[in-house]
């Protein structure tokens, strides 16, 4: 297995107090936090988008590896697949220290990445409500990425909704037996959710606000036929990023042996 990526997680802000009367009152103490939402970038370059929820769950999505590619004499393109893989677990924190013993890599790019599905620990350093970095390490061999990221205020403090959420998407998919394809996706008001790969792979299932933070309950089954996991249920959780309409998406088997990652981007509020 290959570099992997990091979560993220932020910085404080400070307010300042006021005394009354004629003394000097101090500071009220900003609650100790690694919530929110995260975003940065790979010691290899990949760019992720990093949930923590209040009980320490953590998804972290990441990009496949920038590629450059001559696009002219003088020119050249940079290209980078959206979806790369997502490292999910659970950890805990407090005063600037947060790690996990119980997370795995879902990795689904061929692109500097092996394939499947890795053990992973974490171990970071973060500053509440500004900033968190770290590094991820497979167990089994002891590969590695480090990352960095910024709190994001609007994302950590948005309320998830079924109305906010409702729409059509494309994209892209991958699954945790290698490669990546187009997806299209849609969300009703209700709270029901389909999808279709490029492939001609279908799944259905529900989506719901989480109880806690700006996540969303993701729950799917795949068609009997076509799919790479044909008739298998999968649930995770989705973000849904208002800045740039776009949904991240995890699911992975309930033994951890298998997932599937999207990132899509809304296209139209009409679904019904």
């Amino acid at each position: 297995m290959n570099k992997r990526i990091g979560v993220a997680l932020i910085s404080a802000s400070v307010l300042a107090g006021c005394g009354g009367g004629g003394d000097s009152g101090s500071a009220p103490a900003v609650p100790d936090s690694f919530v929110g939402i995260f975003k940065g970038t790979t010691g290899d370059s990949r760019t992720f988008v990093s949930m923590v929820l209040t009980d320490g769950t953590f998804y972290d999505f990441y990009s496949g590896v920038p590629t450059t590619a001559a696009a002219a004499t003088t020119a050249t393109n940079t290209t980078t697949n959206p979806v790369g893989g997502v490292v999910v677990g659970t950890g805990s924190g407090s005063g600037g220290s947060f790690s996990s013993s119980n997370a795995y890599d879902y990795q689904v790019t061929t692109t500097g990445l092996s394939t499947g599905v890795a053990a992973t620990t974490l171990s970071a350093s973060y500053t509440t409500y500004a900033s968190m970095s770290g590094t991820f390490t497979h167990n089994s061999n002891g590969a590695a990425n480090t990352f960095a990221s910024t709190y994001n205020s609007t994302l950590s403090a948005a309320t998830p909704s079924l109305t906010t959420v409702a729409g059509i998407y494309s994209g892209t998919v991958g699954t945790t037996a290698g490669g990546t394809e187009d997806l299209s996706l849609i969300i009703l008001p209700a709270g029901t959710v389909t999808g279709q790969s490029a492939s001609g792979c279908f799944f259905s299932g529900t989506v719901a606000p989480h109880a806690t933070n700006n996540a969303y309950d993701l729950s799917i089954t795949f068609a009997a036929t076509v799919c790479t996991y044909s008739g298998t249920a999968m649930t995770g959780l989705g973000l849904y990023d208002s800045t740039e309409s776009k949904l991240y998406g995890a699911t992975s088997k309930t033994d951890k042996t298998a997932g599937i990652i999207f990132v899509v981007k809304k296209t139209s509020t009409s679904a019904s």
